[in-house]
């Protein structure tokens, strides 16, 4: 099985120097579940790679970004065309925040800011079954109206369309599965007072130190799309 990582994470250096980037971090995730998977990393807002056509691989895998959905991005087009051949392919997709919200966007969704601030730290989340989770977060956009073709599994008080099911082989998450308590500390600590106030920060940090998240739990979930 061969799948494509599109790492839509912008890594300012040296800044983050010694903290893996996006693409890195969502490959190491997902190796736990996929085992003699191959993973292809493509870096597109570093600019270092063009978006390929998803004829070469079995699955797509959308990453989160600093950007916006309603942003003039010079890769959005690619991203959205990637989607919509993976759709025709039959290709599976996995979209985690960012990617999330440029799935529901391309398939007739609507994606706005959530808020003034970002939300960051840990959220609780409920399935379609009643069952209560927690997960990492950071984002300031979110899904407003999922697209007429994907269903709604995951919801909390703040993010009604977290998690979302398509009628075609394709799944994605608002929060951040891929993330370790380790990884999300060394990213606040490094971007403190410069992607985040310095207040977001210490209250993110506090929040996921009184938390540990299983970083397993949405790899079954991911395997059957």
């Amino acid at each position: 099985m061969k799948i494509a990582i599109l790492d839509l994470t912008r890594h300012p250096l040296p800044l983050l120097s010694g903290i893996p980037r996006a693409g890195e971090c969502i490959e190491d995730w997902l190796s736990q579940g996929f085992s003699d998977t191959k993973f292809e990393i493509f870096d597109i807002a570093g600019g270092m790679d063009q978006v390929p056509s998803m004829r070469n691989f079995d699955a797509l895998v959308v990453s989160g970004s600093e950007r916006s959905v309603y942003d003039d991005i010079s890769w959005h087009d690619d991203v959205s065309h990637a989607l919509h051949e993976s759709r025709e392919l039959g290709k599976p997709i996995f979209g985690i925040c960012f990617g999330h919200q440029i799935m529901a966007s391309t398939f007739g969704g609507e994606v706005r800011r959530s808020s003034r601030d970002d939300c960051v730290g840990i959220k609780k989340f409920v399935n379609s079954d009643g069952y209560a989770f927690n997960r990492f977060v950071w984002h300031h956009d979110q899904v407003t109206r999922p697209p007429d073709c994907a269903t709604v599994v995951a919801s909390s008080d703040y993010c009604p369309f977290a998690s979302l099911e398509y009628n075609f082989p394709a799944f994605s998450v608002q929060y951040h599965p891929e993330f370790d308590k380790k990884y999300f500390e060394k990213l606040l600590l490094a971007g403190d007072g410069i992607f985040l106030s310095s207040k977001q920060t210490q209250q993110a940090l506090k929040e996921i130190s009184r938390d540990n998240v299983p970083r397993d739990a949405d790899l079954k979930k991911v395997r059957r799309v």
